[in-house]
């Protein structure tokens, strides 16, 4: 007897209709790794069980970043995707199916700035276009993950309030994931210093200035400066937002924040309650 074993990546959307209440009700998206094992008592007239490349182009050019409900006569729940993938492959005696292991996103409180306290799915971007030597945000490790996989994971969470954060974001953020999570019913706040333009369609702007560079976003909803004893005046007349926010920096120097807000009123305090709550 002879075996074979082909293991290979599936991203497609799908929802289930299921008997009891889900969040896999709604639609959401998956990158599924799915492990086809075939065996034969002979080889055939090329000396293989099967070949490794039909096995994955005959699932992958029909499925791959397709709408699963759509494109299969069943509820696509992963023990059905499972007994159609092992039917379509010949010599196929079983078929593993899971989601993609690793975590995208958290769900925390969102701690400083306008939104203080709300639920909200953090979706963090590596990279960034400038270096901050205050900068409390590791960001340098990073895998690549394509957009069903981030809907996928940010929508297993109670929440629809997302915060696109960084390193910084508008450097791969795009008006498909913006139409994705819309769709989704996601209320969208993006994070970002404001050195690049952001896709229509976010429903909230904060931006967080670093040193002296130009801001060419069309709107600011909020402006929030981490407060270092600079001409926070100088950085406000450079950005025309609707609510303006000093932040501590580190929390190191939140009396020499408070001073200054309370001389200029047009401030309000933002503090990062997260650590000061040790949460995440």
């Amino acid at each position: 007897m002879y075996f074979i074993t082909k293991r290979f990546e599936l991203a497609g959307c799908h929802r289930l209709d299921l008997s009891y209440e889900s969040k896999c009700s709604r639609m959401h998206g998956h990158n599924w790794i799915v492990t086809v094992y075939c065996r034969s008592a002979r080889l055939n007239a090329d000396g293989m069980v099967t070949d490794f490349s039909h096995i994955k182009e005959r699932i992958t050019t029909y499925l791959d970043h397709g709408n699963f409900n759509e494109l299969l006569p069943f509820n696509p729940t992963a023990e059905n995707i499972a007994r159609w993938i092992c039917e379509q492959i010949p010599c196929c005696y079983r078929v593993d199916v899971a989601e993609s292991e690793g975590n995208i996103a958290i769900y925390t409180i969102q701690g400083e700035g306008f939104y203080t306290g709300t639920p909200a799915v953090f979706l963090r971007f590596s990279g960034c276009n400038l270096k901050c030597g205050f900068c409390d945000t590791s960001h340098e490790e990073w895998r690549e993950i394509d957009l069903p996989e981030i809907l996928a994971e940010v929508s297993t969470y109670p929440s629809r309030h997302i915060v696109i954060t960084g390193g910084e974001p508008s450097l791969q953020l795009d008006d498909r994931l913006v139409e994705m999570l819309h769709d989704a019913g996601f209320y969208i706040q993006v994070e970002t210093n404001g050195t690049n333009r952001l896709p229509e369609g976010v429903d909230w702007v904060t931006c967080s200035p670093k040193g002296d560079t130009e801001s060419v976003l069309r709107r600011i909803d909020e402006l929030k400066v981490v407060y270092i004893g600079q001409d926070v005046e100088a950085i406000a007349s450079r950005h025309n937002a609707f609510h303006y926010f000093l932040q501590p920096c580190s929390g190191e120097n939140i009396p020499e924040t408070v001073e200054y807000i309370l001389s200029h009123p047009h401030w309000r305090l933002s503090l990062q309650t997260h650590k000061l709550i040790n949460i995440q």
